[in-house]
């Protein structure tokens, strides 16, 4: 009977605790985590109240300004991370290639200038910096969930995106490229990676919580053996971001950004360009 008291008092400790946080505490107002101010609190009025629109202000109020906030969301994606499954080996560390010599990487696996393909000239390598979004309702803000998903803009022109962490530097992607150019010696392979969305249409207050997918590609592309053809989309879909290339409400492109990559890839393979 003791064990059960002693639950009992603590969950009730608990509750009562989070009470007095949520309802005495200083409301937060802004969150650096997502980078954007909270909801203000709604002004009363006698019209407001009999139309519902100063409950339904008081309710996003009180659920957007909570203390702590930014402590409580952290928290929340750390535990969702602990409860992951993971198998296998442990992550590889996360190499980027730069201007200088990177000490993690062999001196020949550094990124050249330029590559020289076996059938043809292909793109440099060079970081491609994500463009500043196209959309005028973005307003420059995101909401960024305890998932890593950002909600940017608002409807009927909202996106989500998910949040880029760069974990394994792509240097275990490369490798298992390379195991098929040893192979397979006389097939060509063409290694072709897709950026995200979040790579063109982050907004700049947000671009904090995510890193640039442009130096992952690059890194990769650095350790594939010299005569696996890489086709880069990363100029490619800049170039159009401001069509419709991704779904909104998805991480997948979408057919006219298929399009576009399947285009540059018959460039690279120097076959018929569809139009």
């Amino acid at each position: 009977m003791k064990k059960y008291i002693i639950y009992i008092t603590l969950m009730v400790t608990v509750i009562v605790a989070f009470v007095v946080v949520l309802n005495f505490f200083p409301r937060s107002e802004y969150s650096e985590l997502e980078r954007r101010e909270l909801t203000k609190r709604p002004a009363f009025s006698f019209e407001a109240l009999t139309s519902g629109e100063y409950t339904k202000g008081i309710s996003s109020w009180y659920s957007d300004t909570e203390p702590f906030r930014d402590l409580f969301m952290t928290l929340s994606m750390q535990v969702r991370q602990w409860r992951a499954l993971h198998i296998g080996a442990e992550e590889e560390q996360v190499t980027f290639v730069t201007g200088e010599q990177d000490p993690e990487i062999e001196p020949e696996a550094q990124a050249p200038t330029s590559v020289v393909d076996p059938i043809g000239p292909i793109s440099p390598i060079s970081p491609i910096s994500p463009i500043e979004s196209s959309t005028p309702d973005f307003e420059d803000r995101a909401k960024i969930t305890n998932n890593g998903i950002f909600i940017v803009g608002k409807a009927p022109n909202a996106r989500a995106m998910m949040a880029y962490l760069g974990k394994g530097g792509g240097v275990g992607y490369a490798r298992v490229v390379n195991a098929y150019r040893e192979k397979f010696p006389d097939v060509n392979i063409y290694c072709m990676i897709v950026p995200t969305a979040v790579e063109f249409y982050c907004p700049e207050r947000a671009k904090s919580a995510t890193l640039p997918e442009s130096a992952t590609i690059d890194t990769l592309y650095a350790h594939l053996l010299p005569d696996i053809h890489r086709v880069y989309l990363l100029p490619v879909m800049a170039a159009h971001a401001s069509e419709p290339i991704y779904l909104r409400t998805d991480h997948h492109w979408s057919p006219l950004g298929a399009f576009y990559a399947a285009q540059e890839l018959c460039r690279v393979a120097h076959v018929h360009v569809p139009q």
